[in-house]
């Protein structure tokens, strides 16, 4: 049986990148990333670049964003039941 070259590196170009993407994960600059080994966190990551991990069973990436995020709700004004004015302002961060 005589097998096409293109199609046996094409094949091995494929299963490098799927062992790729289960022994690796990227953590990005905005990111924070948390490896938990069988539902245990292990090792928290907070630096960029190309980590490894065992696969999914064994071990599992969270990511969290590190940004800062603020909302800003524009002021109201009301009543109290004493007739005091009352001014209001939501701000989360």
């Amino acid at each position: 049986m005589n097998r096409n070259p293109l199609i046996l590196i094409i094949g091995f170009l494929i299963g490098i990148i799927v062992i790729l993407l289960l022994f690796t994960f990227q953590v990005r600059k905005s990111e924070v990333a948390v490896v938990t080994t069988f539902g245990k966190p292990t090792r928290p990551i907070s630096e960029p670049g190309l980590k490894g991990k065992l696969p999914w069973p064994i071990q599992r990436v969270y990511k969290f964003d590190q940004r800062i995020q603020n909302f800003e709700d524009r002021p109201s004004e009301g009543l109290t039941r004493d007739g005091f004015n009352l001014f209001t302002s939501v701000y989360v961060g």
